[in-house]
């Protein structure tokens, strides 16, 4: 059975009937697409809302003879205004320099923003004339390519690159615009308008950022304990709970020295007879954090990877989450279960709960 699903903007409270009342305001309709329903049941008019400022945006599924019928009626007299379900809205993040803090302001802001499409285009080292205009065309393609107007985000310097970029047919956010003027008149001083200042202020930091990036690439899932001494903090858990990418990320962003050690069949076997701590953790008890997971969320982790071997059962998963969690407890490490969260949120949270400090 095919439906016509629309989504539109009404000022009332809805009916059961929501077609029957002409007096429903239409004129905002946002968009429509053809879909195939599920079953049958769909035809009772099923209805989802979202609440935001208190506008309220339903979903209907209207039989496609009725649905058309009514479509076309209001077409006719101008009273919608269709955009196409396929048409993401382009995102443009240009910077003087690498386009790093646009980018990651631009998407914070954007996550606010969950049901919308969004197609991401970065432009760095935007820092002159030329480089500006070529941006702009950029602009403008997708622009009229998508026949909506992109959203561009900047953090740019240079007045005359600014007002180039501002020619074009985007919505531009310069997040210097918004913060350097306020912050000037608060110091009661001129920024240097500099470009790439930031990276200047933060080149001593690299070498410390390199060196605990490797660090966690040569203690990664306890191939060696050597570094042990030196880790500012070493992650502890089953197999595919983050181990690695928090480790890396903790070296990257905060120049923290972080190894990890993965719970192996091996300390299964010893843990089944007393849930002690591994021997070779033993001199670092202190420096310890464990990590541990949904056994069914770790189940499908483990199956997307390895779908035929006996370590990605829901029953096999379980058991190790069982056994490691029963471990932390006996033995007072510190752990967080990582189910629901992102590597940046884990990372957060060390550092809040740590005993270490982050190095930049």
């Amino acid at each position: 059975m095919l439906y016509i699903t629309f989504s539109c903007v009404l000022s009332r409270p809805l009916t059961e009937e929501p077609l029957a009342n002409s007096s429903y305001n239409l004129s905002d309709l946002i968009s429509f697409s053809p879909h195939l329903a599920d079953n049958d049941s769909e035809r009772d008019y099923k209805k989802t809302a979202a609440v935001s400022r208190e506008i309220v945006h339903p979903a209907f599924c209207l039989d496609i003879k009725r649905g058309l019928s009514y479509i076309t009626s209001h077409l006719i007299r101008g009273e919608f205004h269709f955009v196409s379900m396929g048409n993401k809205r382009s995102i443009i993040f240009i910077s003087d320099s690498t386009a790093i803090t646009a980018h990651t302001l631009g998407k914070s802001l954007l996550a606010q923003f969950e049901n919308i499409p969004f197609t991401e285009i970065i432009l760095p080292f935007v820092n002159n004339v030329e480089s500006a205009r070529q941006a702009v065309a950029t602009i403008n393609k997708e622009a009229q390519k998508n026949n909506l107007r992109p959203i561009v985000f900047c953090t740019l310097i240079d007045q005359q690159v600014r007002d180039i970029i501002m020619t074009s047919k985007g919505a531009v956010f310069n997040f210097f615009d918004t913060f350097i003027g306020r912050l000037e008149s608060e110091l009661s001083t001129e920024s240097t308008h500099a470009i790439g200042r930031y990276h200047e202020g933060v080149s001593s930091s690299y070498d410390v950022r390199i060196d605990a990036v490797n660090f966690a690439l040569n203690n990664d899932d306890g191939a060696t304990t050597k570094g042990f001494e030196k880790a500012d903090i070493i992650l502890v858990g089953v197999s595919r709970t983050g181990k690695t990418p928090t480790c890396i990320f903790l070296g990257l962003h905060f120049g923290i020295y972080a190894a990890n050690y993965p719970i192996t069949e091996d300390d299964l076997l010893s843990l089944s007879q007393s849930y002690r701590l591994p021997s070779v953790l033993q001199p670092f008890r202190k420096k310890l954090f464990g990590l541990t997971i949904n056994p069914d969320r770790l189940q499908k982790i483990r199956y997307a990877r390895r779908p035929d071997r006996p370590y990605s059962t829901l029953e096999q998963c379980a058991k190790e989450v069982s056994m490691t969690e029963n471990m932390f407890h006996q033995e007072n490490i510190p752990f967080l279960n990582v189910s629901t969260i992102s590597v940046e949120e884990i990372a957060a949270t060390l550092i809040r709960n740590g005993q270490f400090k982050r190095r930049f």
